[in-house]
């Protein structure tokens, strides 16, 4: 496979950092001749343009006039990055607040005294 070649497999976000992680390492590896930031920009676009949270970034990459400096892989690129972060993010918060949850579960189980001796029933030492 090489970066001509390279597809992203399906619009989901798990999929576009797959993408995004393959893609990096194709470029790393290739020999010679790397692709262009013209070609880079348009395969990158062509498989990022249909994925939904990148909907505001994509239409703002579209009103862009074509001589526009902005208007490069590296724009999109980071656009992407943003996404993906963010992304991360959320699903790092959801496990946390889920860990937060059992570990609030497990605690209040476990706050009742134990069933039998209490302090006031633990045998006394005498010294004579």
């Amino acid at each position: 496979m090489d970066v001509y070649e390279h597809r992203i497999e399906e619009c989901s976000l798990e999929a576009l950092q797959t993408y995004c992680s393959t893609l990096d390492a194709l470029v790393l590896r290739c020999r010679g001749e790397k692709p262009s930031e013209e070609v880079m920009c348009c395969k990158f676009y062509a498989q990022v343009k249909t994925i939904g949270p990148l909907a505001f970034d994509i239409e703002s990459f579209d009103r862009m006039r074509n001589d526009d400096a902005n208007r490069t892989y590296c724009w999109l690129r980071a656009a992407v990055d943003r996404v993906l972060d963010k992304w991360r993010a959320d699903q790092h918060r959801i496990v946390y607040s889920a860990s937060l949850r059992s570990k609030q579960s497990t605690c209040q189980g476990s706050t009742a005294a134990p069933a039998g001796r209490g302090v006031h029933d633990l045998p006394t030492h005498r010294m004579v």
